[in-house]
């Protein structure tokens, strides 16, 4: 759902943050 993508790309930016 729109939680899961919004992780998704949460995680893609935290990636690359941390």
């Amino acid at each position: 759902g729109a939680m899961e993508e919004g992780a998704n790309q949460i995680r893609e930016v935290a990636k690359d943050t941390w």
